[in-house]
């Protein structure tokens, strides 16, 4: 497709469209890219595609870069459940939950997140599927 045969309307509906298959934002912005040919930051006006979906009133339930830590963190757990012995990846592990305290410690701050979101391994299980 050309850039100047879509519209900003179009877009959204293909954002929208992508969102609710269960894309993230950076998954979206790169589909729309490779496959629709869009450079987005060009049309939206030189909006990401993370406000073009706070426009549009969806809501990411965690943040992004959270999501990716707690799917390398079940990436370790299942590693740990396997090799126990490994020490290092217990150290990197133990180092990479506290970065993610962290890391909701400043987004409880900012309201991204609820004050009542807390970590536990669980909830890395949850979100961090794979």
């Amino acid at each position: 497709m050309e850039n100047d045969q879509i519209s900003k309307e179009q877009i959204n509906d293909i954002i929208k469209e992508l969102w609710n298959k269960g894309y993230t934002p950076s998954q979206i912005g790169r589909e729309l890219k490779e496959k629709y040919g869009i450079k987005v930051k060009e049309i939206l006006n030189k909006k990401l595609v993370k406000y073009a979906i706070k426009e549009l009133n969806l809501k990411l339930e965690i943040p992004e870069d959270l999501l990716y830590l707690f799917k390398k963190i079940n990436r370790m757990l299942k590693h740990l459940e396997l090799h126990r012995k490994d020490i290092v990846t217990k150290k990197k592990l133990e180092e990479l939950e506290s970065r993610v305290k962290s890391l909701i410690k400043y987004y409880k701050k900012n309201k991204k997140l609820p004050q009542t979101f807390e970590y536990s391994r669980d909830i890395a299980k949850m979100y961090g599927y794979s």
